[in-house]
């Protein structure tokens, strides 16, 4: 059977990922009138902190490092906003600037090329939904996918195939109170692997943290 042909949508700036950093290009680029389109393989804005994080999650740094352009945080939002105050913010940012219209979900964006010729990017996505391909081109192509969407898994431990317990990624943690009574190891001490550790101990969990490089003493600078 002879496929369609797949269907094409042009706009000046293309972007991918519908993320916080997406979000605000978008926003900063309507409010100039500029003409754009948004894709994203997943359901919804800003997929990572809807699916993929922790039930105590909250921003690691004060709020006003943290809002998006053109729109500030409400003066009685807490100065650490928790994760579900955040997703509102997000949402609120989507409704002020009109960008439900430009947003294309369920897009899995497979391939893009800069057509030196026509001084265009040609992009290829799967609607996810319909199976169908489409292709986009635009002038200027912006990537918003972040760096953390990806779970990177340790590989070559020696025994971890044997080990009959839970070995789980960050991204699949909720809460300490699963691991209520249990023996407990967290691998890395970044801002989730130390703020995990404090919810699985206060959870009643037996925890303990395996950090790769020497603790060292901080030191206090002085402006």
């Amino acid at each position: 059977m002879e496929q369609s042909p797949a269907t094409t949508f042009f706009t000046t700036v293309l972007i991918i990922g519908a993320g916080p950093s997406g979000l605000a290009v978008a926003a900063c680029l309507t409010t100039k009138h500029i003409p754009v389109l948004i894709l994203d393989r997943d359901d919804s804005t800003a997929p990572l902190w809807r699916y993929r994080t922790y039930d105590r999650l909250h921003l690691h740094l004060p709020k006003q490092y943290c809002q998006l352009p053109l729109l500030p945080y409400p003066p009685s939002s807490p100065t650490f906003l928790p994760c579900a105050d955040f997703i509102r913010y997000l949402d609120d940012y989507v409704a002020t600037f009109g960008l439900k219209k430009h947003l294309k979900l369920r897009r899995r964006v497979d391939s893009a090329k800069f057509d030196s010729a026509a001084a265009r990017w040609r992009v290829s996505a799967a609607n996810l939904e319909s199976g169908k391909v489409e292709e986009y081109e635009a002038r200027f192509l912006v990537v918003a996918t972040g760096e953390n969407d990806e779970p990177v898994l340790p590989v070559g431990i020696t025994g971890l195939d044997r080990f009959k317990g839970d070995a789980v990624h960050s991204q699949q943690y909720r809460t300490g109170k699963a691991y209520d009574g249990l023996d407990v190891l967290v691998v890395g001490s970044g801002n989730s692997g130390m703020e995990i550790a404090c919810d699985l101990a206060e959870g009643g969990a037996r925890c303990a943290i395996v950090v790769r490089s020497q603790v060292r003493r901080p030191i206090l600078l002085s402006v």
